[in-house]
């Protein structure tokens, strides 16, 4: 597994600068709520990336009382070091490194006592350490089809084995984190089977990423009080999302809110439900099944 070093001063200052800029262009410049009293709930959304946890945080955070904070660069940055202390019997350290880098963000991003919405999907791994950080804090877990998820990576190019695929996508060589493109072990890679996902198929490493996020989440989210998260698909959320909304409104205490996000869900599309079919070869379809076929019979995905 490729560990990154931790940043340097400089890079840390950048990547705080990304939150503040992000906030202001966002949501407007609120001095007064950087040094007032902060919500002691935010809102964690989870599930793997290119499930559509970006359009759902958003969504959120145009309902009054909540605002979008985005990735926290910071904090993406060290979850894969907090993961593997919490792994290594250092979860207090852990924990005490998510509730500072949040608290902070939250000041930068001026959320005041609004509720923060973070949107990193890297969170599925840290969910008992942010409960216990955040003791009032919920997550919405946005689960979608493995495999429009695993087409999805593909196209980004993230986990190929030629990175330069996902740079021309990206126009960079790292993610908002700091964590090289590329096909090699990350953090959430099972450390015995290693050089297995290093030597796959780029479409079998998709198909594990979202085994891996999937399987995570709904175990660390059946151990917590079930009012602490509520769990939509994206499926649902295209066909219907006035019925997600309602409860999503209701998961997160926000019922006198409920038409707020029926309006901001409703931009939501299904132009990409069922896009896997013509977009993954029939051996990449192969390579995705052989690491999700269980998952998504037992999710209902397989008929």
């Amino acid at each position: 597994m490729l560990r990154s070093p931790r940043p340097a001063p400089r890079e840390l200052a950048r990547m705080y600068s990304q939150t503040f800029r992000r906030a202001v262009r966002t949501n407007g410049l609120h001095p007064i709520r950087a040094i007032g009293s902060l919500s002691k709930s935010p809102v964690f959304i989870v599930g793997c990336p290119r499930s559509g946890t970006t359009f759902t945080a958003r969504a959120i955070g145009r309902v009054y009382g909540f605002i979008d904070i985005g990735e926290v660069p910071r904090y993406k940055g060290a979850i894969p070091e907090m993961f593997i202390c919490a792994t290594e019997g250092r979860r207090e350290e852990s924990i005490r490194r998510i509730r500072s880098i949040i608290t902070f963000s939250q000041r930068l991003a001026m959320t005041g006592s609004c509720t923060a919405v973070e949107q990193t999907p890297e969170s599925a791994f840290l969910i008992p350490e942010i409960a216990e950080a955040f003791p009032a804090a919920r997550f919405v877990h946005v689960q979608r089809d493995g495999r429009d998820v695993a087409a999805s990576l593909l196209e980004r190019g993230w986990l190929a084995t030629d990175p330069s695929r996902a740079q021309a996508q990206e126009q960079r060589q790292v993610d908002d984190g700091g964590h090289a493109f590329g096909g090699y072990g990350r953090f959430w890679v099972e450390s015995e089977r290693e050089r297995e996902f290093e030597s796959a198929t780029e479409a079998k490493r998709c198909g594990w990423a979202w085994r891996r996020y999937v399987t995570t989440v709904r175990a660390e989210l059946a151990v917590l009080d079930p009012d602490r998260s509520v769990s939509i698909r994206y499926e649902d959320l295209t066909a219907d999302p006035s019925r997600v909304a309602e409860r999503l409104a209701t998961g997160l205490g926000a019922e006198r809110r409920t038409d707020e996000f029926v309006q901001a869900l409703s931009e939501a599309h299904s132009r990409s439900v069922g896009g896997w079919r013509r977009k993954l070869s029939r051996e990449q379809l192969d390579d995705v099944l052989a690491e999700e076929a269980p998952l998504l019979s037992e999710l209902g995905y397989l008929g």
